[in-house]
């Protein structure tokens, strides 16, 4: 609102899907205020505890949530404490019209881009990075919560798993976790979807009718 009275376009790119289905409106998160004191005791326990205690209280909600995602996993029990459940998402008529553009791109490529990306970031120092943070008092248990780079990297820095491992666990995750994405997005039948790799001549004509007719 804050930018269209302004008279200027948003643009919106992702990254993380749930929040652009909030702006959205395809999405609603529930009306439940953080609890300061639930998450200081919910943070002593393990991350398995967590989910454990989550799949007890809302088993169908533990299905689809990450296990290894401490905040989502705290975030869930905090509105469990609140309602009883996490309620099911409402779908709400947004204030303003959307054009969604998607990026479709061949699996075999996507998976070589996964391995040059996660190549380009550990030789820019990331292992180097979550060590540093380690030694700053991050705890381990924070860092596997996170999930993806940062889980594996930590368990390859406690010895648990070798380097080799580490990367091969780390394309193998990625790429189930971008499978997962795609399939999220393929649920919005709103999303005009162009072929990789996009430019502004193959999208400009689709863009240039949107905001003629908005």
């Amino acid at each position: 609102s804050d930018i269209v009275g302004r008279g200027k376009l948003p643009i919106i790119a992702g990254g993380t899907f749930f929040y652009i289905e909030l702006l959205k409106g395809t999405s609603r998160s529930a009306p439940v205020p953080p609890n300061p004191a639930l998450r200081l005791e919910l943070e002593k326990l393990t991350t398995e505890d967590l989910w454990q205690k989550l799949f007890i209280l809302d088993p169908k909600r533990a299905e689809v949530i990450d296990p290894h995602n401490r905040h989502r996993l705290i975030r869930s029990l905090e509105i469990i404490d609140a309602l009883g459940l996490v309620p099911k998402f409402e779908k709400v008529e947004s204030n303003f019209d959307w054009l969604t553009i998607g990026i479709q791109i061949e699996k075999s490529l996507l998976r070589e881009r996964i391995s040059l990306r996660l190549t380009e970031r550990l030789d820019k120092g990331m292992v180097e990075e979550v060590d540093n943070l380690l030694k700053a008092g991050v705890s381990s248990e924070r860092l596997i919560g996170l999930g993806l780079e940062y889980r594996y990297i930590t368990e390859y820095l406690q010895g648990k798993i070798t380097s080799e491992e580490m990367k091969k666990l780390l394309i193998t995750k990625i790429g189930q976790f971008a499978k997962r994405q795609y399939t999220w997005l393929k649920r919005d039948l709103d999303i005009t979807w162009f072929d990789f790799p996009i430019t502004l001549n193959k999208v400009e004509t689709t863009v240039k009718n949107f905001l003629g007719s908005t």
